[in-house]
């Protein structure tokens, strides 16, 4: 009976440190220490029109002018990420399904008929494949068919002709992001922006998890071609950057992993013996 007991207490202290090392990993690399302290970040710009002459490369590989995609009349939720991205754009998309699936029975907005997707890769070396292979994806865990609805969620890819084409979106909504040298990886906010019909922000939801009821009062906004408030800003970047002590906040990150990895191993070599004993 003792044996037992702390069998089960050496299996919950491994899964605290699992936590801990988990949560002490899972971000998208460590920023540079050269970066700058405004270098990702949303500038929320509420009534800015969207510049629809950029073009980019939809999944099939074909042009798709930014003015066609977003100016159809209903409002747009525009995603900014990578589909290669590790972590929170990942997360963000993930975060959207659950509330498109939650909202599904809301007969005031609906998918494709009332408004539309558009996500749009800031990474210019992704191709149309990889943004075919999300969006087969996506449309499938919403339950649509890929043949049929690939209008309501678009996934593009910057074009070679225009190749500052996500740069020059982003700065235009206030998407502010830069390249990690160190982890390859893009160091960028997560969140959403919600256009009008005519391709003009009018309002933002921030994080990875939005509520229905949040996207449903956006939505509504820019159904009306009415903008939002600014929202405080909830910045959970990729990333993550300490602007106090970038080397000392290093040292303990990976101080603690090395620890943690240390004490998994005793507690899994002490589970073991325990177990054997009894």
């Amino acid at each position: 009976m003792g044996n037992r007991f702390l069998i089960s207490i050496v299996y919950i202290l491994m899964a605290f440190a699992s936590a801990v090392f988990i949560s002490t990993t899972m971000t998208d690399g460590h920023a540079s220490e050269n970066l700058p302290l405004d270098a990702v970040r949303w500038d929320q710009k509420q009534g800015t029109k969207v510049p629809g002459d950029l073009q980019f490369r939809d999944e099939q590989g074909g042009i798709l002018r930014l003015g066609d995609a977003v100016a159809s009349g209903k409002p747009t939720v525009l995603a900014l990420v990578y589909y290669g991205c590790p972590n929170l754009c990942t997360l963000t998309l993930n975060g959207l399904v659950k509330t498109l699936d939650e909202m599904k029975n809301d007969p005031e907005f609906e998918l494709g008929k009332d408004f539309n997707i558009l996500s749009v890769s800031i990474d210019p070396t992704e191709r149309p494949r990889l943004a075919l292979a999300k969006q087969r994806s996506y449309l499938a865990r919403l339950n649509l068919n890929p043949a049929t609805h690939t209008g309501f969620w678009k996934f593009l890819t910057v074009d070679a002709q225009q190749p500052d084409g996500a740069r020059l979106l982003s700065g235009a909504v206030g998407y502010h992001y830069t390249y990690d040298e160190i982890s390859h990886q893009y160091s960028h906010p997560s969140g959403l922006v919600v256009l009008d019909g005519e391709g003009r922000v009018t309002q933002y939801l921030m994080g990875i998890q939005f509520s229905p009821a949040d996207l449903s009062r956006a939505l509504e906004l820019a159904k009306n071609g009415r903008r939002g408030n600014p929202i405080k800003e909830f910045l959970l970047a990729c990333a993550h950057y300490d602007p106090f002590s970038e080397k000392s906040s290093h040292r303990v990150l990976i101080g603690i992993q090395l620890f943690t990895a240390a004490f998994l191993g005793f507690a899994a070599w002490a589970a073991l013996r325990l177990r054997v004993s009894s």
